[in-house]
């Protein structure tokens, strides 16, 4: 049984002053759920405030300053998020065979 959703992306270095993508980074997180029971709706609510935590952390923080580098920012998590949900039917198909 699997215990993890990873969050992985691409996130792209902007340089401040001409707000263009110069190289691509990769980072990740795994998110565990092993102490909770998927079936339960607050369990999921719990879930989701993980993958966004991490999703967060993954992504870094959003400057008030550079706006190309928050919209950057925002999309990152907005992807990050996107992708770990769709690993969660599989978490709650795999917690639902254990059971």
């Amino acid at each position: 049984m699997k215990t993890f959703i990873a969050i992985a992306i691409a996130t792209l270095a902007m340089v401040p002053a001409l707000s263009q993508p110069v190289a691509a980074e990769q980072r990740s997180v795994s998110v565990g759920y092993a102490d909770l029971d998927l079936s339960q709706r607050a369990d999921r609510a719990a879930l989701d405030q993980r993958i966004a935590r991490a999703a967060n952390s993954v992504c870094g923080d959003v400057s008030a300053f550079d706006l190309a580098g928050g919209n950057a920012v925002r999309r990152c998590r907005v992807d990050a998020i996107a992708a770990a949900r769709e690993q969660i039917p599989e978490a709650v198909q795999s917690f639902a065979a254990t059971e």
